[in-house]
């Protein structure tokens, strides 16, 4: 009785090797820090993403997993991924839910905004590989953010849906720095009922709404908000 027990012992030991075998990893940490673009300090409890998956262009074909982490008190972060040996390559993006505050390519693409917006980043940084290539086993590769605290404007019409012909030019400018920072166009044929964009919170922004309308006719119409970082405000837009 003994020797069948551990025969049964011996053999589960043997089937556990061969399934980890089949089940080697290679592994990839994706840490940095997420500071305050004003005061350069590290921000606490700010979500970092990463995905991976199959690459394509300088995205993702097919995405394959992904994970998180949670900035500590000092803005630092880390992501440890295990990732299937058999493969050719993979691609590694990280990010953060957030609204981009500059007129530069940012990867995320989803339509959830955080109470912060990204005003520094490297997309080199952020994707990894930028151009295929295998990485090595155990790399540790460094992503950093610079991000400022936003409210959100939801836009929207009096009409519910833009009049047929015109086109919308939104800009919104912060006037300490007299610096346009976001920017949206509403062409003609666009049925887009509303549309949120992030203001800075905290100092005063100038929200300037030109219309053209299908008669040639120009109307610029200009006004200023000082919001507060997670606040949201509906704004009506009148033709």
């Amino acid at each position: 009785m003994n020797k069948m027990i551990i025969q049964c012992i011996a053999f589960f030991w043997l089937v556990s090797g061969c399934t980890k075998d089949k089940e080697a990893m290679y592994s990839i940490t994706i840490q940095g820090r997420v500071i305050h673009d004003e005061t350069r300090t590290g921000l606490p409890g700010i979500k970092v993403f990463t995905d991976w998956g199959e690459p394509c262009c300088i995205g993702l074909a097919k995405k394959l997993g992904g994970d998180s982490a949670i900035t500590d008190a000092n803005g630092n972060y880390r992501i440890d991924i295990n990732y299937p040996l058999d493969t050719i390559i993979y691609r590694f993006i990280t990010y953060l839910q957030a609204a981009v505050l500059v007129p530069k390519f940012y990867y995320y693409f989803g339509s959830e905004i955080k109470d912060y917006g990204v005003v520094e980043f490297d997309i080199n940084q952020m994707i990894v590989p930028t151009t295929l290539q295998k990485l090595p086993d155990q790399l540790v590769h460094e992503c950093n953010f610079s991000v400022q605290p936003v409210g959100i404007i939801n836009f929207s019409h009096l009409e519910k849906t833009p009049p047929v012909g015109d086109t919308l030019h939104i800009k919104i400018k912060r006037i300490d720095r007299n610096e346009v920072y976001k920017e949206y166009f509403w062409l003609p044929g666009n049925s887009q009922p509303e549309l949120k964009m992030p203001v800075i919170a905290g100092p005063k922004s100038e929200i300037n709404i030109i219309i053209l309308n299908s008669n040639g006719i120009v109307s610029n119409n200009k006004d200023t908000i000082t919001i507060q970082k997670g606040e949201t405000r509906d704004w009506v837009i009148m033709h």
